[in-house]
């Protein structure tokens, strides 16, 4: 009886610990964001990464790929950070320029558009700022300028609705050092505006972008 009892007190001890000598899983859970660059460039091999630490320049801590040649793109990490921070496309441009492209963590698995449009998004959410706030900047401007907007920005940031600014938000891009995109896209974003011209309905000229970078 007592040899009895004794391996029952064997049997609820292994289920206590989890079962045998095997333990738990250990393997941490991973965690992707995937999505599209959209911009005019070669795309294949553009490198791709979740820029943790905001300051708009891929570092080699953080999670990265490379996109192909349509500007597709897919990033797998176990830091679950990769879902909620910002997403940083680094295109070649040629002669040796480098548009710094972002757009901002949503949770999305999927869907992650980059272009101007959404870099702007992203120094404005950078800057203070919920996706939400940041998007109604954009459509307050835009109803400024007789633009209206059918949807959400992020829904659907490629609309021709808002070509002028991703085509002005570009030509700023391109003039720009990481270190002064934020507070240089944060500010176009808050006037959209240039010499009381609205930058959702108007084109800079390359003199106009090198003035206002």
């Amino acid at each position: 009886m007592k040899f009895q009892y004794s391996l029952i007190a064997v049997s609820l001890a292994l289920v206590g610990c989890g079962g045998g000598s095997g333990g738990g899983d250990a393997t941490a859970p991973s965690y992707n964001v995937a999505g599209t660059i959209s911009a005019k460039g070669t795309l294949l091999d553009t490198p791709v990464c979740i820029d943790l630490n905001q300051n708009f320049v891929c570092d080699a801590t953080e999670p990265n790929t490379k996109s192909n040649n349509a500007g597709e793109f897919s990033i797998t990490s176990t830091n679950k950070n990769i879902l909620t921070s910002p997403i940083l496309a680094q295109v070649d441009q040629g002669d040796e320029l480098t548009l710094n492209m972002m757009t901002p963590g949503r949770g999305l698995s999927k869907g992650n558009d980059i272009n101007g449009v959404t870099t702007l998004i992203a120094a404005l959410v950078i800057d203070g700022k919920t996706v939400s706030q940041a998007e109604q900047v954009l459509k307050d401007w835009l109803a400024h300028a007789n633009v209206k907007l059918p949807g959400t920005v992020m829904s659907d940031p490629n609309a021709s609705e808002l070509e002028y600014i991703e085509q002005n938000t570009v030509g700023l891009l391109s003039k720009m050092k990481p270190e002064h995109i934020t507070l240089g896209m944060a500010t176009m974003a808050q006037t959209l505006s240039y010499n009381d011209k609205s930058l959702a309905a108007y084109l800079l000229s390359d003199v106009e972008v090198s003035e206002l970078a």
